[in-house]
């Protein structure tokens, strides 16, 4: 089995993020959000795909979700940190 040269692995990391973002936002089932949650802290931990960065409404926290979905989606928030976006993330913290 082939290795996946840099750019094809950026590449398949990218497409994975957008499709578990999508999860991310459609699931009902919180069990089902907070796995994909984990794989996409890890995907964002190796590849920083930068569509996680155009969606990060999908990470707001609301009130009627589980403790530990808030708490991943936090953690995301922190990794996802940056000059562009720490209003948002300062705001979200806020509520």
């Amino acid at each position: 089995v082939p290795l996946l040269l840099p750019a094809d692995a950026t590449w398949l990391c990218t497409q994975v993020a957008v499709a578990v973002v999508w999860v991310i936002e459609i699931c009902q089932f919180a069990e089902l959000r907070f796995i994909a949650l984990r794989v996409l802290n890890l995907i964002i931990q190796r590849h920083r795909p930068a569509i996680v960065y155009e969606k990060l409404s999908a990470f707001r926290c609301t009130y009627e979700e589980p403790c530990y979905l808030k708490m991943e989606k936090l953690e995301i928030l922190l990794l996802l940190a940056s000059d562009r976006n720490v209003e948002m993330l300062i705001a979200e913290f806020a509520r």
